[in-house]
Formats: structure tokens, C-alpha cells, sequence
């Protein structure tokens, strides 16, 4: 997918160059609200994936990259880790500073109440 395994490329640099280009194309959209680092990112099961990880995803160096590119280049609109972070029944995983809600879904209209208690 990156040229490296599934999760993350192997050439961390490369990929944060590329993270500039894109903020810098990207910063004066008036439709851009946020910068997302991925979508319903989960941890990455092993440690020792091969690219450094520790079992973070995205990888330390490439969230602290991402994170500085952005402050650097476009200082007015925050930045989220991952849209959801969905780890089945346990929301104890939920971290707010990570990802914008705990659950994905439903697919369809929710009540407005239920919606809130599902997502804090």
C-alpha cells in the first residue's frame, strides 16, 4: 500500500513531505475545517512491525511530523488524530485527544440524544 507493510510507509521522511505538500496545497480551501490523520485508525497489533511503530498508530515520529507541518504551515485549524476510534465494546479505549468520536455509525438518522450519550 505505501511500499512498506500495511499500516505505515517505511520511509517516514518521504511520507512527511509528502504531509507537507498537502497542508501547503490544501491550508486556504475555505471548506477545510480540520486536518485528519487517518480514518478509524487502530493501533497497530505488532510492536515490532518493522517500521518503528511501538504499537502506535500512527507512528510517534510521523503524528509528531504531521502535528508540526501543520502548526508551521497553517497554524488556524486544529488537528485530530483519527475521525473514530473503535475498539468493539471497550470504549475505555476512547481517547478524546485522539479521535473526534468513540463509535462509528449507525448508517441511518439517530436521535439526537442517543447520538450524544454514543458520543461524548
Amino acid at each position: 500500500r505505501f511500499a512498506g507493510d500495511y499500516d505505515w510507509p517505511l520511509d517516514h521522511e518521504a511520507y512527511l513531505h509528502n504531509v507537507w505538500d498537502t497542508v501547503k496545497r490544501l491550508r486556504n480551501h475555505p471548506s477545510l475545517a480540520w486536518y485528519g490523520g487517518g480514518n478509524e485508525l487502530f493501533p497497530i497489533a505488532d510492536a515490532d512491525s518493522g517500521n518503528g511503530s511501538g504499537g502506535v498508530s500512527p507512528p510517534s515520529d510521523i503524528e509528531a511530523g504531521i502535528k508540526q507541518v501543520i502548526s508551521d504551515i497553517d497554524g488556524t485549524r486544529p488537528y485530530v488524530t483519527s475521525s473514530v476510534m473503535e475498539a468493539g465494546d471497550d470504549e475505555s479505549f476512547f481517547d478524546p485527544e485522539k479521535s473526534l468520536g468513540p463509535k462509528d455509525g449507525p448508517y441511518g438518522i439517530l436521535d439526537e440524544q442517543l447520538f450524544f450519550d454514543r458520543n461524548p
